[in-house]
């Protein structure tokens, strides 16, 4: 005896028996996330990421990876995620659907199929992190609102040593699982938008809270409490305890991921 299915019920999916890899393009607001990696009970981004997927194409998404990783209440102007799906007869089509998806606080930007070894974190080269401070005591929109006034110039001086590549073991986390402190930074700029200071700093892979900690010392260069010595100093000893504060997360956004190929 055939089996028909009932009029108005949802096709099901064909399924095949390989795996295929969408490489995804996401931007977020961390204000409304507990950080980017999953963690049981907390709304992450991934966590919230891989529940949309699942929800879009009523399959189970398996090795969710990220370009760079943000802490809990950095956003992300630019990011990127890979992720395995089974393929089916209209994945490439529910794929090009994806583009669409808008969440209250996570937006995917992009979706293409690309080959199923791609991962997004071995597939990024270079990461542009901008951190933000007012000036004033009022705070504008993602900065940290330290108000006082900072020497620009001097930051910019200071921030010229961080520049090659050095081993930042001083601007990196107590708990950073990192095997190699040692990074290549290819840009460091320090500019002034009326009360608004901002660091930008762009390079191949970055310390778990390397910038926040960078941009911490630079404000302390900037408000006279270190001299700009101390960052190449601070390069030679990698004494973390010499370095400056860990500047808070809400001054910091991912602005973009450079991808290979």
């Amino acid at each position: 005896m055939s089996r028909t299915r009932p009029s108005g019920a949802p096709r099901k999916p064909r399924i095949s028996g390989e795996r295929r890899t969408i490489l995804v393009e996401l931007a977020y607001n961390g204000e409304a996330f507990h950080g980017l990696a999953p963690q049981a009970g907390l709304t992450t981004v991934s966590s919230t990421l891989k529940a949309a997927l699942e929800q879009h194409f009523a399959l189970p998404a398996q090795g969710l990876t990220f370009a760079a990783r943000t802490d809990a209440g950095v956003s992300a102007l630019q990011n990127f995620a890979t992720v395995s799906l089974r393929a089916t007869r209209d994945l490439a089509a529910e794929v090009a659907t994806l583009a669409a998806l808008r969440l209250a606080d996570l937006e995917v930007k992009s979706a293409v199929l690309v080959d199923r070894r791609v991962n997004a974190r071995t597939y990024a080269n270079s990461k542009h992190y901008r951190y933000r401070v007012s000036c004033t005591p009022e705070p504008a929109h993602r900065t940290w609102a330290l108000g006082s006034a900072l020497d620009v110039k001097r930051m910019q001086t200071a921030a010229e040593f961080l520049l090659g590549t050095h081993d930042f073991s001083a601007f990196r986390a107590a708990n950073c699982g990192s095997k190699n402190p040692t990074k290549q930074l290819t840009r460091v700029e320090v500019t002034q938008h009326q009360h608004v200071v901002q660091i930008d700093i762009e390079g191949n892979s970055f310390l778990r809270r390397m910038m926040r900690i960078i941009s911490g010392s630079l404000i302390e260069v900037g408000t006279g409490v270190r001299p700009t010595e101390s960052i190449r100093e601070l390069l030679l000893t990698g004494d973390r305890s010499a370095a400056g504060v860990t500047a808070p997360a809400c001054g910091l956004e991912l602005v973009s991921v450079s991808l290979s190929g």
